[in-house]
């Protein structure tokens, strides 16, 4: 009898145990597994669980490798307010103290947010995270699950080589490159690697907008230890030839981005990238130009770009009688080519000029418009290389003109380059 009785009150536990386990089908889970997310994006760990009807509340622990991942709280602005998220950096503790509050359905499914760690010197190495999660509800009955999510660093490094301007005066080829690091990779000691084929020339300078660079040979090294994440830049580097050296030859230019990755010093990032330049079997100065104009409220733009093989000293003249030309500034030059020496000089409404005065380098700006309004101005450029550039901005308002007062739009900016 006593065997009996101990079999019913064993089975009647087993029940009571069974009432008891309030919550079911705990899941956590990497829908995109075992794709691999890019290190540095949001990726969606799913938190999914059900309960009956008189379970009130639960707590979830989930446990993450911060050497892996972190926590992002993009998520939790969608999350029902009956939801509470606590990050200790190793853990997430997630309180939903009132299911009931939660849904009517007896089950919920919901995003916490995590992203690969940021930047990496590694490419094409998938790393996988493990999570792990623990759910108690209030009798306190338990349930645990786990997953993994992988990420992957990869190379998205872009390099681009193109033929720039030849001159024909100094016998010199300039060759343009530009990068981008649009992602997480960080490129230690990077460097630039130029071979010229077949070896005919001296790499004689570089420069850049972004960065400045140093020469060594036919190394080219930005002054920076390291690319990082949007790092980009153009840079130019000079070829100087001998005089009647290569004529009627094809001058082939390869590039390599080189750097640390992973560990391994002066590895070919990207490249060779391919430039091609036909030298002349008898060269000839050419002088061409192209100019073009644009419009903004309150400002008129032009640029004009050397296309030839040979400098230019040009002169440019804008007719402006419908609006006032300001006096703070009144123009600003800008200009790829270092140092570039331009002058400007304006004619009042009686065409009288005023002095000249002079317009250095990129970011210039000039103020002495005539106060009793400018009917045109000469801007002058002296020896622009070729495959440079200058552009001129001039800022005008309405209050006044040498036709009187300015009338309706549209408001003109002709141009004259000599």
């Amino acid at each position: 009898m006593k065997k009996i009785f101990a079999i019913i009150t064993t089975i009647l536990v087993l029940c009571a145990n069974l009432v008891n386990a309030q919550v079911n089908g705990f899941t956590i889970n990497d829908a995109s597994f075992p794709a691999s997310h890019a290190l540095g994006d949001i990726f969606p760990i799913n938190v999914s669980f059900n309960w009956i009807p008189t379970t009130t509340s639960a707590v979830i622990v989930m446990d993450y490798d911060p050497s892996m991942v972190s926590y992002n709280s993009s998520c939790a602005s969608s999350l029902p307010a009956c939801i509470a998220i606590a990050n200790s950096g190793t853990q997430l503790t997630i309180t939903l103290s009132s299911l009931s509050a939660c849904t009517n359905t007896n089950a919920i499914s919901f995003n916490v947010c995590f992203q690969f760690n940021c930047p990496d010197t590694c490419t094409g190495v998938t790393k996988s995270a493990l999570f792990s999660g623990l759910i108690t509800d209030d009798i306190p009955s338990t349930q645990t699950d786990s997953c993994t999510a992988n990420g992957i660093l990869n190379n998205a490094v872009t390099l681009n080589h193109n033929f720039h301007s030849y001159n024909v005066m100094t016998n010199e080829i300039t060759f343009r490159a530009c990068f981008n690091n649009p992602n997480c990779f960080t490129i230690n000691d990077p460097t630039f690697e130029v071979v010229l084929v077949p070896a005919l020339g001296t790499i004689t300078s570089v420069y850049g907008t972004n960065y400045s660079y140093t020469l060594a040979g036919n190394i080219i090294s930005p002054n920076v230890a390291a690319f990082t994440r949007n790092a980009n830049d153009c840079f130019y580097y000079v070829v100087k030839l001998d005089c009647n050296t290569g004529l009627g030859e094809e001058l082939t230019s390869d590039i390599y981005l080189k750097g640390d990755r992973c560990g391994i010093p002066n590895s070919t990032i990207n490249g060779p990238k391919v430039a091609t330049f036909n030298i002349p079997a008898v060269p000839v100065a050419t002088s061409s130009v192209t100019a073009n104009a644009s419009s903004a409220p309150g400002s008129f733009t032009y640029n004009i770009t050397n296309t030839g093989n040979t400098p230019v000293t040009l002169n440019a003249e804008s007719i402006i009688p419908l609006v006032h030309l300001k006096n703070s500034p009144s123009v600003k030059q800008s200009t790829s080519q270092s140092g570039l020496v331009g002058s400007i000089y304006y004619n009042d409404c009686s065409s009288s000029p005023t002095a000249t005065f002079p317009l250095v380098g990129n970011g210039a700006t000039d103020g002495n418009a005539p106060t009793t309004n400018t009917t045109t101005f000469v801007h002058t450029v002296n020896s622009l290389l070729p495959g440079q550039w200058v552009r001129l901005d001039l800022f005008y308002d309405l209050s006044s003109s040498c036709n009187g007062l300015a009338s309706g739009p549209p408001y003109k900016d002709s141009i004259a380059i000599n």
